[in-house]
């Protein structure tokens, strides 16, 4: 008979379940987390994609950016990345206007899990600001209650990782003083350890409100913004004109006080390129120096630098033409500067210059100040020396214009004072009409013989101030009150009998207006 097997069954080993049931629960917990993970992505892109996240962000932008009223264009989506045909903001307070133009960017997928909504690169096609001098402020929000899927699953933070603009435009002011920063390229990175973003600018023009300032082109510049502080500070800015030169700018703004720096060097540009079409023929050479601006609440309230003349020259001048006539010498004409700087002020709507001195070397020193007021006034007072030694100090009149004494001391000089007035498009002395008067007193002493050789110098210095080249004011064409002497011949007579009547009834009407000026 066959023997009856007997199958021995073994007993279950206790640790082994438990591994078995700890292995399924760790991946079924697994599998829970990713189709959990998976479920709020997709939840998350879900409502980005959704118009209730379009509405979300254009409610954001009117609340956080102070405006009227935003638009923004619906928004494609391609994996992670989310193009924008254009956002458009109106305003009526710091921000007035906004408009942007093909916006492109790339968003990291992780971060969304992190409910952080990081881009990690922008550009823009074209970017226009328009800001008001009124300081900017946030509106305020009251607290609402959020839904569980706000509080647990939404992003709640955003940041920009680098960014770019191809164009950017922006004006800041009022109209008739608006500073404009127009075409310029934008680079942008944010540094999350300080919270810090760093803008790199490159090209486009600037244009300040400022008479006498020319166009500006935007070599480079660096901005750095703190988000958490409001700090904004410009370490570095180039920027050129089209007749030469540059200017270096550094500056810093507050955004709690809205107060702001600058400072400004200025080097070698052209003296044309900065002085108004009347002087532009009269004043050569390239200034240099440095200004101090300080603004608060959307208003300057401190200007204050120094300015020099390199390689300076001075022509054409009426002044200078009748100091030329009056001491008898050609150099007078034309002054080549050795020295030319003064020190201003910009208080309460008046431009105040000071510490003047302009000096060609051996022949000529000017000192004084000067106030140009915002309607283009001008008041000042100046003294022009010239050298105690010079074959002029000699010639009869010339001690009833200059004096060897003054205030402070002559310094091998004599002196003589000269008033400033009438505007800047059209400004006037009293030097001139001194140095006329004393051309009378001359000819009464030169003697009667000598008078038709004095009236031939008289008659230039006379008749031309006298009329000969004014408007129908009294004013000189090219905008001077007392114009430059230009050659007036002396009429040729037949014979020296002629010549001497001639010269007599020249030299008694001289005479005659001379006394009367």
């Amino acid at each position: 008979m066959p023997r009856t097997r007997r199958i021995r069954r073994k007993k279950a080993r206790t640790g082994g379940l438990w591994k078995k049931l700890l292995l399924w629960g760790v991946l079924g917990a697994a599998v829970l987390a990713v189709a959990g993970v998976t479920g709020s992505y997709l939840y998350v892109r879900s409502y980005l994609k959704s118009d209730s996240f379009l509405s979300m962000l254009r409610q954001s932008a009117i609340d956080d950016m102070n405006v009227d009223d935003a638009r923004i264009e619906p928004l494609e989506w391609d994996g992670s990345g989310i193009r924008c045909g254009g956002v458009t903001m109106q305003g009526h307070e710091f921000l007035t206007s906004l408009q942007a133009r093909s916006i492109e960017t790339e968003f990291s997928r992780w971060d969304l899990l992190k409910r952080a909504f990081v881009i990690n690169s922008a550009s823009i096609a074209e970017l226009k600001l328009q800001l008001s001098p009124v300081p900017f402020r946030f509106k305020e929000k009251e607290d609402e209650p959020k839904s569980w899927v706000e509080e647990n699953i939404l992003p709640d933070t955003f940041r920009l990782e680098k960014g770019s603009i191809n164009s950017f435009s922006v004006s800041y002011g009022t109209p008739g003083h608006l500073y404009t920063l127009d075409g310029t390229g934008v680079e942008c990175t944010h540094d999350a350890g300080s919270s810090q973003y760093r803008f790199d600018l490159r090209g486009g023009k600037l244009m300040v409100p400022f008479k006498l300032c020319p166009e500006f082109s935007l070599m480079s510049g660096t901005v750095q913004f703190n988000h958490s502080s409001g700090r904004l500070n410009i370490p570095t800015c180039r920027l050129t004109t089209g007749a030469g030169g540059y200017l270096d700018i550094k500056g810093d703004w507050d955004k709690m006080s809205s107060s702001w720096t600058a400072n400004v060097v200025i080097n070698s540009i052209p003296a044309s390129s900065i002085l108004a079409d009347d002087w532009k023929k009269h004043v050569q050479g390239e200034v240099s120096g440095g200004v101090d601006l300080r603004g608060e609440q959307g208003r300057l309230t401190h200007v204050a630098g120094l300015v020099r003349l390199q390689n300076g020259m001075l022509s054409g001048l009426p002044v200078l033409d009748r100091l030329a006539l009056f001491c008898d010498s050609s150099r007078f004409r034309q002054l080549a500067l050795h020295k030319a700087s003064a020190q201003f002020r910009y208080i309460k709507g008046v431009w105040h210059v000071s510490d003047v001195v302009i000096e060609s070397e051996n022949l000529m020193r000017v000192e004084g100040w000067l106030e140009i007021g915002d309607d283009g006034s001008l008041k000042g007072r100046f003294q022009v020396g010239l050298r105690a030694d010079g074959m002029w100090n000699s010639l009869p009149g010339f001690s009833d214009v200059f004096s060897a004494s003054r205030q402070g001391g002559g310094g091998g000089r004599v002196w003589a004072n000269v008033n400033i007035g009438g505007t800047w498009d059209n400004p006037s002395e009293d030097l001139s009409a001194r140095l006329l008067k004393a051309a009378g007193e001359r000819l009464k002493e030169i003697g009667m013989e000598k008078v038709a050789e004095a009236a031939d110098v008289a008659s230039r210095l006379f008749n031309k101030a006298a009329g000969n080249g004014r408007d129908k004011d009294g004013k000189r064409e090219d905008g001077f009150r007392i114009p430059a002497a230009d050659k007036v011949p002396v009429p040729v007579m037949p014979n020296l009998r002629d010549a001497v009547e001639e010269g007599l009834k020249t030299g008694s009407g001289l005479m005659d207006g001379l006394m009367n000026l």
